[in-house]
């Protein structure tokens, strides 16, 4: 019997039990064999086994001795066929679990067993039928009786081959469809090259620690570091592009691939979880994952013919980031010859596991040329102004030319030069623009518990940028970083929020910070930290803002900060309502609603017509609850002009059949329909800010899945349409984050006067 030596193990005993006991009245005897538990060894008995059972699963093809016991079992049939004995007669395969790829054609020829076997047999494997025993009992005996009529009269083939008989290396059997498939995948899949460059890869260079010194790679020839290797650098510095390059080049042929690799596999592990290698296809490429025959994978990275490039693990859940790590460093483990690339910023990797099993690469900054590149010629982006106007912006700035050191700073500075037009690009705009380029677009979309709020990220990143001018570009220490965030907790810039969780934010969410070394930060360049503090000096002025530019003066012999803070605090004074620094890369994590200007209705607004709802907008007086009774024409473009909507009341309206969009109405908390009976679509609600939905009535039919996603509804209450025999209310299901509750109606219906 073979199988992965230490899974269910007692559930292989169960079923060779059963098993036994049916052989215990026939000639034929079960015998089990003593495992070497050796790696690459066949399964014990293989070569001297009158007849092998081979307890097939996913595991069994890609960690098990699979292709050491087929090729054994091979030379055998193939032995026994040129002596003219039966054929079928040393080996059957046997379902354990359901194996979803394709059966390489030796075990295929082999199992003359499944098609006269039941369903479950298929549907489930032996194992889940073992487990299940009482539920599949009918299935499992018929199963057995099977296998059993099968070993008692088979006919007898004899002892397996003398030692002299077996070459010391037997050819691979179960390779006969890889080269086929090979072809298929690398034929239908790429890489993942993100656009930064249009596609093209730019000339970047890699360096990495070799003794007591540092060498340096072009980016497109790693092999010179190992076959291991952590790609480090800051948000925006291209290191996905990378990966997504060497995985193309991998896709384009083997001839000049690097490391020699036939096959790219690209993973995200943006969400925490990575497939075990039988699913590696599924998630690369899921339209050729029936077609993969079993154990390719496995075969392709224990062989060394596969590039593993895993990206995206910064984004992923902090609390499954350990759960990602374990999971490269045992595919390093188990299969040691295989390339492995992860991308990181170096800030949650666990360095004390690496020694050893990853070497750590730095991404450098663009040098002039491949700066140039990406603002002006040679790229597709150069086909519209701005480029040369950015060129020429950065030649007389050497604060603003260090600021474009990574491409997302490049391409962002770029796009502000272009936005520019005529008139020219502002230094500040540009500086805004190459400070605020990596901060992450999409923090709206992370979980409001566990997110810091921006304001407090922007005041962390300024404190320790001011805090630290000293070091230049060199890494801090953590423990300095550390010791600088507790600082700025005294004041109370930065909240409750303690200074390890600020640290790991500023290196993940805003993206201005990696960790190039062990116990060590750096800022994305000394450019960045030198705005960050301006911003943050010009904000908090000071004695102790003034102490700082007087050592930095001092120290650098350079007034450009002092300017810098000059020209920040300056137009701070004649614009008080400027955005702060990075304000427009997110929406922040609070529902936004502006002030309420006018004058505040006493009670609720009650409206029966289009114009009546348009002169209320127009006047412009603050309204916190609006009643609209029948139907009032477009709703969607004049609520919003409404200041201070907080509750609404949609009564009447005999005729509306979906939800108008609300998403722009920023303060609207409530919403209540009442009387609208046609009503049938509410996905409009899954954009807008309402907490509270109220119905009334309320039909079975009307679908509610659209709620599922709505990210600020919190409760949701359907009133019935007939009365039920209590009072109080039902909870129903959740709806995504709602609680749902149905209530009975109401007695005589009040509301506002005149209604």
């Amino acid at each position: 019997m073979s199988y992965l030596h230490g899974r269910d193990e007692a559930w292989v005993a169960r079923f060779l039990d059963d098993l036994d006991r049916r052989l215990g009245t026939s000639p034929v005897r079960f015998v089990r064999a003593a495992t070497d538990g050796g790696r690459g060894a066949a399964s014990p008995g293989v070569a001297t086994a009158d007849r092998v059972l081979v307890l097939c699963s996913p595991a069994y093809f890609s960690e098990g001795p699979a292709d050491a016991d087929w090729a054994m079992l091979a030379h055998r049939t193939s032995l026994d066929r040129a002596r003219g004995a039966a054929e079928n007669g040393i080996v059957l395969p046997l379902l354990w679990e359901p194996v979803l790829q394709r059966m390489p054609a030796v075990v295929a020829e082999a199992d003359t067993f499944t098609a006269g076997q039941p369903p479950e047999y298929r549907t489930h494997g032996l194992a889940l039928m073992t487990m299940q025993a009482a539920r599949h009992r009918a299935a499992l005996d018929e199963v057995l009786g099977n296998l059993t009529r099968w070993l008692t009269t088979a006919p007898p083939t004899g002892s397996g081959p003398a030692p002299q008989d077996i070459p010391a290396e037997l050819p691979p059997a179960l390779t006969s469809d890889d080269t086929r498939f090979t072809g298929l995948y690398r034929g239908q899949l790429t890489g993942t090259a993100p656009g930064l460059t249009g596609g093209r890869p730019l000339g970047r260079r890699l360096s990495w620690q070799d003794g007591p010194s540092r060498r340096h790679t072009p980016s497109g020839e790693p092999a010179a570091a190992g076959r291991r290797l952590l790609l480090i650098g800051p948000a925006g510095s291209g290191r996905s592009a990378v990966l997504g390059h060497l995985a193309d080049r991998v896709a384009a042929g083997p001839s000049g691939a690097p490391w020699g690799c036939q096959v790219a596999f690209t993973l995200r592990a943006d969400t925490g979880g990575l497939p075990s290698p039988d699913g590696i296809v599924q998630a690369a490429a899921p339209s050729l994952a029936a077609r993969e025959p079993a154990g390719w994978t496995a075969r392709q990275l224990r062989g060394g013919r596969a590039l593993l490039a895993v990206h995206g693990l910064d984004r992923a859940p902090v609390h499954m980031r350990p759960a990602a790590w374990e999971w490269l460093l045992r595919t390093a483990e188990h299969y040691p010859d295989a390339v492995i690339l992860v991308e990181a910023n170096g800030s949650s990797v666990p360095w004390h596991r690496l020694d050893g099993v990853f070497t750590p690469v730095l991404l450098d900054p663009l040098d002039p040329a491949e700066r140039e590149a990406l603002l002006a010629g040679g790229d597709p982006l150069a086909g519209a102004p701005g480029g040369r106007s950015a060129l020429t912006a950065l030649a007389d700035d050497p604060l603003l030319a260090d600021a474009v050191r990574w491409p997302s700073a490049a391409v962002a500075v770029r796009h502000a030069a272009r936005a520019a037009g005529d008139r020219g690009p502002d230094r500040m705009d540009l500086l805004r623009a190459a400070v605020a380029a990596v901060w992450r677009p999409d923090r709206e979309a992370a979980n409001a518990r566990t997110r810091v709020r921006d304001s407090v990220l922007r005041a962390a990143a300024g404190g320790l940028a001011a805090a630290t001018l000293g070091s230049g570009d060199a890494p801090l220490p953590a423990d300095t970083a550390l010791d600088a965030l507790y600082g700025l907790s005294a004041p109370g810039l930065t909240g409750t929020v303690p200074p390890a969780r600020l640290l790991s934010q500023l290196a993940d969410e805003a993206g201005i910070l990696y960790a190039p070394a062990p116990a060590t930060i750096a800022f994305a360049g000394d450019s960045v930290r030198q705005y960050l503090a301006a911003e943050h000096l010009a904000t908090h002025p000071g004695p102790d803002g003034d102490r700082i530019l007087a050592e930095h003066l001092e120290r650098t012999g350079s007034s450009g900060l002092a300017r810098l803070v000059a020209e920040l605090s300056a137009v701070r004074k004649s614009l008080p309502d400027v955005p702060g620094l990075l304000e427009h890369g997110a929406t922040g994590r609070r529902l936004t609603a502006s002030a309420t200007p006018g004058r505040r209705a006493t009670g609720p607004v009650v409206v029966r017509s289009a114009d009546e709802l348009a002169g209320l907008a127009a006047r412009r007086d603050a309204a916190p609850e609006v009643w609209c009774q029948g139907p009032l024409g477009e709703l969607e473009a004049v609520l919003p002009g409404i200041p201070g909507l907080r509750s609404l009341v949609i009564l009447d309206h005999l005729e509306m059949t979906a939800v108008p969009d609300l998403s722009r109405c920023a303060a609207l908390r409530s919403l209540r329909l009442s009387n609208c009976p046609r009503l049938r679509d509410l996905t409009s609600l899954g954009a807008s800010p309402v907490m509270f939905l109220t119905i009334a009535p309320w039909l079975p039919s009307l679908d509610l899945s659209p709620l599922h996603h709505a990210p600020w509804l919190r409760r949701i209450d359907l009133v019935t349409a007939a009365a039920r025999g209590g009072d109080d209310a039902v909870r129903a299901p959740r709806v995504g984050r709602a609680d749902v509750r149905v209530l009975a109606p109401p007695g005589p219906p009040g509301g506002p006067p005149g209604l």
